[in-house]
């Protein structure tokens, strides 16, 4: 019975020395010292080269074909009864002894989109809208495009483009007589007569002439 005890007694001395040994080796255990952080390291990439952008000048608008017949010219239409009309001034230095103005021009393409205007009218009195006209004929089958002129006009555009065929055209302008003012002819001067067809197609300014 004692000896039991004693072998009890000496296991857990040596137990606890055992216990006690390893707290104490667990105390003197290394700590590394903490290694200094490495720099990052960053691929180098290749310059890249900028890119330049040079301006670019602007298209330049191709000017359309435009011929005006019979120059700078003021033509002055009528019998010359001209006494209450409302360009007189004007009509004293632009004489005409007659009733129609005839503008001639050649178109040098079939299909030529063409625009007509008359970019000067002046004296146009009201009541003879049937009787003041600009009259375009061409080469047949053509029929003749009329437009009248209107009372206190001072510009006249015909309404429309036209499509023209290759050939020679007169543009004639005229006073007819009125029967309901005793047939007489309204006195008007017109002037810078334009035919404008697109770039790309052709024209050819004629001559001017008068009539009776």
């Amino acid at each position: 019975m004692r000896h039991f005890v004693g072998f009890v007694v000496v296991w857990t001395a040596l137990s606890c020395n055992q216990a006690s040994f390893d707290t104490t080796q667990g105390s003197k255990k290394q700590v590394s010292a903490p290694q200094p952080a490495q720099p990052r390291t960053t691929a180098t990439q290749a310059p890249t080269t900028p890119q330049v952008l040079i301006p670019q000048p602007p298209a330049l608008a191709i000017p359309p074909i435009n011929i005006m017949i019979g120059g700078a010219k003021n033509y002055h239409i009528g019998d010359g009864e001209m006494q209450d009309s409302s360009c007189k001034v004007n009509m004293w230095f632009n004489w005409l002894k007659g009733n129609r103005y005839i503008f001639e021009f050649d178109v040098l393409q079939n299909n030529t989109p063409t625009t007509i205007s008359i970019d000067k009218v002046c004296g146009t009195e009201s009541g003879y809208e049937n009787y003041n006209l600009a009259t375009l004929t061409g080469p047949p089958p053509m029929a003749p495009v009329v437009v009248q002129i209107p009372g206190g006009a001072s510009r006249l555009q015909f309404p429309q483009t036209v499509n023209l065929p290759l050939g020679h055209y007169y543009l004639t302008v005229e006073s007819r007589q009125n029967p309901d003012r005793d047939n007489d002819r309204d006195d008007f001067i017109v002037g810078s007569v334009h035919i404008v067809v697109p770039t790309g197609y052709g024209l050819r300014e004629g001559k001017v002439s008068a009539g009776n």
